[in-house]
């Protein structure tokens, strides 16, 4: 009898038992933004000397900012002898994929901010796509990545160099203290325009290549970092 009633007990205090606590992001604030070190504003764009000596006066530019989304962090592995079946699979759309298809000044450099709502769960990797409208998207627009004008002068010559490109580029970054983030969260994503034009000969380099060139340093030397957190 007395151990029935301790098992009673044990089930009793089961049911009344607390659900687990959801943890991790709720909500996700992105912050697309510009380190703008080495530059000088000038007019409607701004100037900046090249690692190569080059004297830049970037004068237009834009940056089509098409998907940003988080990557859950991996569960824990239980060891088996059967490994899961794919056959057929195929992947669910994203919750937390915003498309903003954002075009951003890249000769007047500002912060970009957009929020979405996320399940709430542990993420570990953050992931932006630079790339150009689809053809059915674009209509008659032109289809751009990235656009960039600017002159320049070194050692008594000058020129002019027109950038564009259709190409995609993208990025699958692990955030620092991302896993750690609890509640709406800020992921700051900062763009570093000072080292655009680094170690590129302007005056020789062929201008398709070039223009992949720098929209690959601008998305591959990309900072992210968790830049605020609320509970």
């Amino acid at each position: 009898m007395m151990r029935r009633l301790c098992v009673i007990a044990l089930l009793c205090g089961a049911c009344h038992r607390e659900p687990p606590k959801m943890t991790g992001i709720s909500a996700v604030t992105w912050q697309l933004g510009f380190d703008t070190a080495r530059t000088t504003p000038q007019g409607t764009g701004w100037r900046v000397t090249t690692d190569a000596g080059y004297d830049v006066h970037v004068t237009e530019g834009v940056l089509m900012t098409w998907r940003l989304g988080l990557t859950p962090c991996p569960p824990p592995v239980a060891w088996s002898l059967i490994s899961p079946a794919y056959a057929n699979h195929v992947e669910p759309p994203d919750p937390t994929s915003i498309l903003p298809h954002l075009a951003e000044n890249l000769a007047q450099p500002a912060t970009a901010t957009l929020t979405r709502s996320v399940p709430r769960t542990k993420y570990c990797q953050g992931f932006w796509l630079a790339s150009a409208p689809p053809p059915a998207q674009a209509g008659e627009s032109p289809r751009v990545s990235l656009r960039l004008h600017a002159t320049w002068q070194k050692a008594g010559q000058t020129g002019e160099i027109t950038l564009e490109t259709w190409m995609p580029d993208a990025k699958l970054q692990a955030v620092p203290g991302l896993e750690l983030a609890d509640g709406p969260a800020t992921i700051a994503v900062t763009r570093h325009l000072g080292q655009l034009l680094d170690g590129i000969d302007l005056a020789n380099a062929p201008t398709p290549a070039m223009a992949w060139t720098v929209l690959h340093k601008l998305v591959g030397g990309a900072e992210w970092r968790v830049a605020a957190t609320a509970r």
